[in-house]
């Protein structure tokens, strides 16, 4: 058996559609309520793994990844109806 080393890699993860949570601010939860959350995660993985080759061209790798998150984000989103808005005139 032959230790492999491959370098970290940066990976994002997450998920979409998740319900809007309180943010404390009354404002802001009006202005987002009936919205969405699209949640995004970065890992660096660091994989340890051991490599078994068969033959020259045949092998197999095995081992833990280990991950470590960097950054984690919620972006909120919202839509807003079509309504006619009149413009704003200043005298």
């Amino acid at each position: 058996m032959v230790p492999a080393y491959r370098r970290p890699a940066q990976i994002e993860m997450g998920a979409r559609g998740i319900d809007v949570y309180s943010l404390g601010d009354p404002g802001l939860d009006s202005v987002f309520n009936g919205g969405d959350i699209e949640r995004q995660l970065r890992y660096i993985n660091i994989p340890a793994l051991v490599r078994y080759k068969l033959r020259k061209h045949v092998f197999f790798e095995i081992g833990p990844m280990f991950g470590i998150l960097t950054k984690a984000t919620d972006v909120f989103y919202n839509s807003v109806k079509k309504m006619r808005i009149s413009p704003l005139r200043i005298k």
